[in-house]
C-alpha cells in the first residue's frame, strides 16, 4: 500500500485483518473509517438474489436464527425464500 508520497507499507502473505487496518491507518494518518452495511431490504433489491450464508456472513447473523432476521428485516410481501441443495435462498418480489 502506497500514500500520495509514494510512502508504503508491504503486508505479505495473508494475514489478520487488523494487520491491514493498522497498515490503512499509517497510510492514511487516521484509522480508516468501515462503510455503512446496508439495510437486508437494499441489498436484496440491489442484489435480486441472497442465500442465507451471505446474509449470516454479512449481519454476523447464526443460521438457525436466519429465518427470524429475514422476517425481521423484510416486510412479508417484498420477497420468497426458496432451496436449493440444502440452502435457502431469498429473491426479492418487487419489479
Amino acid at each position: 500500500m502506497v500514500n500520495e508520497e509514494n510512502k508504503g507499507v508491504k503486508i505479505v502473505g495473508g494475514r489478520p485483518f487488523e494487520y491491514y487496518v493498522d497498515g490503512l491507518t499509517q497510510i492514511l494518518g487516521e484509522k480508516p473509517a468501515p462503510k455503512q452495511q446496508p439495510a437486508l431490504s437494499a441489498l436484496l433489491e440491489e442484489e435480486k438474489l441472497l442465500f442465507s450464508k451471505e446474509i449470516e456472513v454479512m449481519y454476523d447473523v447464526e443460521q438457525s436464527d436466519i429465518n427470524a432476521f429475514v422476517k425481521r428485516e423484510l416486510s412479508p410481501n417484498s420477497y420468497t425464500v426458496k432451496e436449493i441443495l440444502g440452502e435457502l435462498y431469498f429473491t426479492t418480489t418487487t419489479k
